[in-house]
């Protein structure tokens, strides 16, 4: 194992080296890999030798890094920096730290490292411990592989694949979070889905109406959804649509929600308003109340809307006299016996 090199590379490199090396770096977007004669005319260097001689310099002080592709040989500009962090790194500790780097976020595993370096194990473990308390390395857990040791960059963030995304907490699915959100979800679905699902004045025999008109356009798609947890602050975790539509499909499959709009918007389920205590007052709640609705009926699959018990439906059409928005029906649906009050009250 060599020793560490040490130094400035800012005066380690000549005049015109570090000239190409700072046109790399000022023009170059990120993941940006140059050709020769693009670097040719970075500065205007006339001949391949000549360019050449300068990118040995870089090279020599880890201030450009060469890929390849195909038969094509590619430069990319390393910060100064970086090169000096590089620099003051042993041989065997550089080398680890490229192979780490080029993991990317997908991380690797210590006997990957063993295998691609050649390097005992018990080297290998000494760089490690010596990249990690200079903070250039960390460990992350794997959600597939929880028992290997991977290790990735400090300045990165695990990929989802390894994390599992934002389900999980240290390799472990985060129930209490997903549970949470789930209902935060379901509960901001209603609230468009129903008129006052759950809110006050449900035990007031007036108010009779339960669900919008069948024109309405308020139902919310996933960005939408998502809108509403990014601005709630509800949760640090950085959500994607992605996410958020998987949660709604959960919801869906759990049955408080229905997809609509050919699957573009949701829509809270009534039974999963009723199960969760909101909707027309019960038998129950009359007596505890002293002013509530009759005990809703037992219906079955096909009177689960009104218009499965319907005896005008064969007349009704969306323009005509009897019609969905003005359905009288819907209303001693969702509140049974609350047009008889209004009646007896001399309100219709």
């Amino acid at each position: 194992m060599s020793g560490r090199t040490g130094g400035n590379v800012g005066s380690s490199v000549s005049e015109k080296a570090a000239e190409l090396h700072h046109a790399m770096i000022t023009t170059q977007s990120s993941g940006h890999l140059f050709k020769q004669l693009e670097m040719q005319d970075l500065i205007r260097i006339k001949s391949q030798a000549e360019l050449m001689k300068y990118v040995q310099e870089l090279l020599n002080n880890q201030m450009i890094k060469v890929s390849q592709e195909g038969a094509t040989i590619l430069f990319s500009a390393v910060s100064l920096e970086e090169a000096n962090k590089i620099r003051s790194m042993s041989a065997d500790e550089a080398m680890i730290y490229s192979h780490i780097e080029e993991a990317g976020r997908d991380g690797i595993w210590t006997k990957t490292l063993n295998a691609r370096t050649n390097l005992h194990i018990n080297v290998i473990t000494r760089c490690i411990k010596s990249l990690e308390s200079q903070r250039y390395i960390k460990q992350v857990k794997s959600v597939k592989h929880p028992t290997r040791k991977i290790y990735i960059l400090s300045s990165m963030e695990p990929s989802q694949e390894m994390s599992g995304g934002p389900w999980f907490t240290d390799a472990e699915i985060d129930t209490e979070f997903i549970d949470s959100l789930l209902n935060v979800i379901w509960r901001y679905v209603v609230s468009i889905s129903f008129p006052n699902a759950f809110g006050q004045g449900r035990n007031v025999t007036r108010a009779i109406q339960q669900s919008y008109p069948a024109t309405y356009k308020g139902y919310p798609p996933v960005g939408k959804i998502h809108d509403f947890i990014v601005k709630s602050g509800i949760t640090n975790v950085d959500l994607s649509l992605v996410d958020v539509r998987t949660l709604c499909e959960v919801l869906v499959y759990d049955d408080r929600l229905e997809r609509i709009d050919g699957g573009y918007s949701y829509k809270a389920t009534w039974s999963s308003v009723v199960a969760a205590g909101g909707g027309p007052e019960t038998e129950d709640d009359e007596e505890e109340n002293a002013e509530g609705f009759d005990e809703l009926a037992e219906l079955d699959p096909f009177t689960e809307t009104p218009c499965g018990q319907c005896p005008v439906l064969e007349y009704c059409s969306p323009k005509g006299l009897v019609n969905a928005s003005d359905c009288l029906y819907f209303d001693e649906y969702l509140n049974p016996g609350a047009r008889q009050s209004e009646a007896s009250e001399g309100v219709l």
